[in-house]
């Protein structure tokens, strides 16, 4: 295939992040086949009659209406603001709390049905799961070990989630024992017994990681942390990372539109290139920053070059300062 070169990076980029922001369109599910929760959650979760569980998207009092993201699809529905329950934390809040909410937040919905509509009754928020403070570790504390590498910095790092979410990104350095098939990958867990090992998972309402620590302790591991602010906070410091493979597996084989930057030199990238890259050579990143959407849109961006990383970590660096997650 013809390499797209920085003469066509700005439309090139423009029209790969307009179908990324479509794919992250909910998608109208298949008659009968309605999902109550999203995707991901099935490993620990099960759907409930008369509730429905994902992400926070928007309310909208003029209408009485919220919006939940579960992945597939969203989920509007209706409310009373004189009947509706808002409960966040554990706690009871005013229903003017809804505008607080950021978008994103997990969210549990209890509804009837009203003449063929869905009206909530009441909303819970997950709150933070309850870790002792002295079983945490901050963004700080992991960034020092990632730049340690494991050998130096005598440490594991454990990605808690499923394999789907650990192909589409992970913090460098870690490895994936997911909670949900904790007993079947054990022999992941370093041999030392004392050895410094820091679980993490999707931030701090993820159960996840705290509940792969408290596996590991009955297993009589003795030195083991959470990073409970995870890859969402990471990602808006650091860039995370995939294999060449994983790339392939989650995003090339299913069409999932994304951009796709070689940041080798132009005489390299024409030798030989990934179908759909876009030749930008690294120091250029900064210069081209106008060229990306809002960051807000958060489509997948990934870069490459030949150098084992040092030019790609260099340019993934700039687009997380400029923003992009």
């Amino acid at each position: 295939p013809e390499m797209r070169t920085s003469s066509m990076l700005t439309a090139a980029v423009m029209a790969a992040f307009a179908g990324a922001a479509q794919a992250q369109a909910p998608a109208a599910p298949a008659a009968g086949a309605k999902p109550s929760i999203p995707q991901v959650c099935t490993s620990c979760h099960k759907p409930e009659p008369g509730k429905v569980s994902g992400y926070f998207d928007n309310v909208a009092f003029k209408s009485q209406s919220m919006q939940l993201n579960l992945g597939t699809h969203t989920e509007i529905l209706r409310f009373s603001p004189k009947d509706l329950v808002v409960v966040d934390a554990g706690d009871r809040k005013k229903i003017d709390h809804l505008r607080e909410i950021k978008k994103g937040h997990e969210m549990t919905v209890t509804w009837v049905e009203k003449d063929g509509q869905r009206f909530a009754t009441e909303v819970r928020f997950k709150g933070p799961i309850k870790t002792p403070p002295e079983k945490l570790v901050n963004f700080d504390q992991v960034a020092k070990l990632v730049d340690q590498g494991p050998e130096k910095g005598n440490y594991v790092l454990i990605d808690s989630r499923p394999l789907p979410r650990f192909q589409q990104g992970h913090i460098p350095t870690s490895i994936n024992l997911p909670y949900p098939t904790f007993d079947k990958f054990v022999d992941r867990l370093p041999k030392e017994k004392d050895k410094l090992v820091v679980f993490y998972c999707q931030g701090i309402t993820c159960m996840m990681s705290p509940m792969s620590l408290r596996r590991a302790e009955a297993m009589g591991y003795t030195n083991l942390k959470v990073y409970r602010e995870g890859i969402p906070e990471w990602q808006t410091r650091r860039f995370a990372v995939l294999t060449p493979a994983f790339l392939k597996e989650a995003y090339i084989d299913k069409d999932i539109p994304h951009v796709l930057l070689d940041v080798r030199t132009p005489e390299d990238a024409t030798s030989g290139h990934i179908k759909g890259a876009v030749s930008m050579p690294a120091d250029k990143v900064k210069a081209n920053l106008k060229a990306f959407p809002d960051p807000k849109l958060m489509a997948p961006i990934f870069v490459y070059d030949g150098k084992g990383g040092t030019e790609a970590a260099k340019a993934a660096q700039a687009l997380v300062s400029a923003g992009q997650k």
